[in-house]
């Protein structure tokens, strides 16, 4: 729907790239919903992060395909080539339960989870030895991921993966934007992909844009900003966040006794580094947690309310909010009420690091904010807020 379609090249790449998918740690991500919470908003965002990922391999694909043509890759080996493909392929597979909404649940890092199951998966292990060339594929493929151990004129290789115009990027806009039907989410990604180029900035080889598809990367930049205002930061989203936040701060309370019985124990934390078991957590598990604590009498009070509200998809109602330092440290439920911080997202870093490179007419690379007319000024100061929800009454 979003790309037509996708062709996996009948090469070591292709045949890789189709042994990664065919494995069940890419498979879980059939059961993972790319938006998260976002889904209980918008009831055609049934899209999940396997076909994002199709995506974005598709999309490095294309950039990969694009450079070499330009003459960019001459020092860059074929099984390096495969590798940033392939990264971009298994992005993703880190991902837990609701994606990010699991991530402050935790307090872990779903690119960290990542990095683990490339290294010790033995599925995916077994896969990467039966790559050609003896090369240390899986390696490359790590490193690429982290932006480490890279020469500094294969820099750019891992900003194809990583960085504010990256494939991922690239992909989700659109993909959510189509999914959730909003009308704002749509940009030139042909013209982009076309004049994506790269160019030596600050001792590193970058992944730039040529200055006549800067209007695209404007338009590019400009979905991204009304997407996150209006889908992946959407007011009812970000409750329902709350909601499983406060969720398993009160599971944490009960006994483990209690937990064990009803098979529920992971709810106190996962083991990060039990990677067949974390691979097991995905939406379906955590759906059906909330039906036993929905009806169990070993539940009760707000983690059996907070349950039963997910099953109904009622959302809880913002009692109060304030950007005041003043306002209440508190985390967690006072009178009814649960309090908690919500941390502001950005959707474009200003950091000459990081930010999208333009390759102007006479061989200069530039900041995008240095030349470009929308960065300059939709850079508001963000800053963080303190909600207090509580449940609806109920009629």
């Amino acid at each position: 729907v979003i790309h037509d379609f996708i062709e996996f090249p009948d090469n070591a790449l292709g045949r890789t790239a189709f042994s990664v998918i065919q494995t069940s740690t890419f498979q879980k991500l059939r059961r993972l919903s790319q938006l998260g919470m976002a889904k209980l908003i918008y009831p055609c965002a049934e899209h999940s992060r396997f076909a994002h990922s199709l995506g974005v391999f598709h999309i490095s694909h294309k950039v990969i395909c694009n450079l070499r043509e330009k003459g960019k890759l001459s020092d860059v080996s074929q099984v390096e080539q495969d590798a940033v493909c392939l990264a971009a392929l298994m992005h993703d597979v880190g991902h837990c339960m609701f994606s990010h909404a699991s991530e402050s649940m935790w307090d872990f890092k779903h690119e960290n989870q990542t990095y683990k199951l490339v290294e010790k998966d033995p599925e995916l292990d077994k896969v990467f030895k039966a790559y050609p060339s003896g090369s240390n594929l899986k390696q490359m493929i790590i490193d690429i991921l982290k932006g480490e151990n890279l020469a500094s004129n294969k820099y750019f290789l891992h900003e194809i993966v990583s960085s504010q115009m990256d494939a991922d990027r690239m992909d989700y806009i659109l993909r959510d934007a189509h999914m959730t039907g909003v009308r704002y989410g749509s940009y030139d990604l042909k013209w982009i992909l076309e004049h994506l180029t790269v160019a030596e900035f600050n001792g590193k080889y970058r992944l730039v844009i040529e200055k006549k598809a800067i209007d695209a990367v404007e338009q590019y930049l400009t979905a991204r900003f009304y997407m996150y205002r209006n889908v992946y930061e959407h007011k009812t989203s970000r409750i329902f966040e709350i909601m499983l936040q406060a969720l398993i701060k009160e599971i944490k309370n009960y006994d483990d006794e209690v937990l064990k019985k009803h098979t529920l124990l992971w709810m106190k934390g996962p083991d990060f580094d039990n990677l067949e078991e974390y691979k097991q957590l995905d939406d379906y598990k955590m759906w059906e947690a909330f039906k036993i604590i929905a009806i169990s009498a070993d539940f009760t009070g707000h983690a059996q309310e907070l349950a039963q509200d997910f099953l109904l998809n009622s959302a809880w109602k913002i009692e109060k909010s304030s950007t005041k330092t003043t306002a209440t440290s508190s985390k967690g439920f006072i009178d009814g009420s649960y309090h908690t911080k919500v941390k502001p997202s950005k959707f474009y870093n200003q950091d000459p690091d990081t930010q999208v490179l333009v390759l102007t007419k006479d061989g200069q690379t530039k900041l995008l904010s240095q030349i470009g007319r929308f960065i300059s000024v939709n850079q508001k100061r963000e800053v963080e807020e303190k909600l207090v929800i509580k449940r609806a009454k109920v009629k």
